[in-house]
């Protein structure tokens, strides 16, 4: 399948960029990760013996919580024959779900979905929205490459975190109006900004929807959901997921459907947010960084060496953060406490060490 590069019809558009969505877990999380041998709930304990705070988690695949011990335990009791069971609870949980069908990764999930628009348009092409796109609300772009080439096109694809109801309503416009199926990759937005994902939060119904390993709370699972014309022309594009994960994602189910989980990871990134900026401004700060993104999965971002700066004070602090604050259910009072009083030793230390940089290159 051909894909159509996801830039705007001239190549030379310059987007105000929000970076919440740019956050994937860098080099240096996963070395830190393979020295902490003991993960457990929010935290990480290293070889050197120390906790250390985990706010990338895993980049926003663990929402629970590491080695919560109900989601363990539903793992390691799966057997074979729950897919059924779990494409009854995203049916029901996701808008537009006519059909559900289960990979073991994302790619492969999104390969059987982009094939299947083949097959049921006729046409080759697919068309990726930029992140940055979808986060400014700016269709200009969108809307000329959709009327020149929308022809072409068997797909359109977004992923919604930070996108706005009124920017999704208009691409599903779009879409509609230029015979293309509308995919929303949901494997961040889901669990997080609404129990329905994005669908549920903006009321804008795609014709398909992927979702990613925040479903088994970081086991690698993909689901695709859909309208059944769309379902009908599925078939499996890589190996058949782990009996243990479809085990661990019925209890992640459970968990967020009894506890309201977007709600409390909504609350919590709040907290942090509205906290955060006002440590921004109290120390200066703010003249080298801002808070973006959705408060279930925001950044700290700005000026590149403050950036820097910062990610090496919250390591020195004890907190894996790298930018960016996608907590999971297991942060609580003391771990949001925690994360604040690293910031209030942080930031004056990141925006002295930003203020000598800029004065050293001016």
């Amino acid at each position: 399948m051909t894909r159509l590069g996801s830039v705007t019809a001239n190549g030379e558009r310059r987007i105000n960029r929000r970076p919440a969505n740019d956050h994937a877990a860098p080099a240096d999380y996963a070395s830190a990760l393979k020295l902490s041998p003991v993960r457990d709930g929010a935290w990480t304990i290293g070889r050197d013996g120390r906790r250390r705070l985990d706010l990338c988690n895993a980049a926003g695949r663990v929402v629970i919580g590491w080695n919560d011990p109900h989601i363990e335990a539903a793992a390691a009791e799966a057997a074979a024959g729950l897919h059924g069971r779990l494409a009854g609870r995203l049916s029901e949980m996701t808008p537009g779900a006519d059909a559900v069908a289960f990979e073991a990764t994302v790619a492969s999930a999104m390969a059987a979905v982009l094939l299947a628009a083949k097959t049921t348009t006729g046409r080759d092409g697919a068309y990726f929205c930029d992140e940055a796109v979808s986060a400014s609300g700016d269709l200009e772009g969108l809307a000329e490459t959709l009327d020149r080439r929308g022809g072409e096109m068997a797909a359109l694809v977004i992923r919604p975190l930070d996108a706005s109801p009124a920017f999704l309503k208009a691409v599903r416009r779009l879409s509609d109006r230029h015979g293309v199926v509308l995919v929303f990759e949901e494997s961040r937005s889901a669990l997080r900004v609404h129990r329905g994902g994005a669908q549920g939060l903006s009321g804008v119904t795609a014709d398909a929807v992927v979702f990613g390993p925040s479903l088994a709370n970081g086991r690698e699972l993909a689901a695709v959901t859909g309208r059944i014309e769309l379902m009908s022309a599925i078939s499996r594009q890589g190996p058949a997921p782990d009996p243990a994960a479809v085990g661990a994602a019925l209890a992640v189910l459970d968990r967020a459907e009894r506890e309201d989980l977007a709600h409390r990871l909504q609350i919590i990134g709040a907290e942090i947010a509205a906290e955060l900026e006002q440590r921004l401004v109290r120390t200066g700060a703010d003249a080298f960084a801002g808070v973006y993104g959705d408060p279930s999965w925001s950044v700290v971002a700005g000026d590149p060496a403050f950036e820097a700066a910062l990610s090496d004070a919250l390591a020195q602090e004890g907190v894996l953060s790298f930018g960016a604050h996608t907590p999971s259910a297991a942060c609580g009072p003391s771990e949001v406490a925690y994360l604040l009083a690293a910031y209030d030793r942080a930031l004056p230390r990141a925006v002295e060490r930003a203020r000598w940089s800029g004065l050293r290159a001016g």
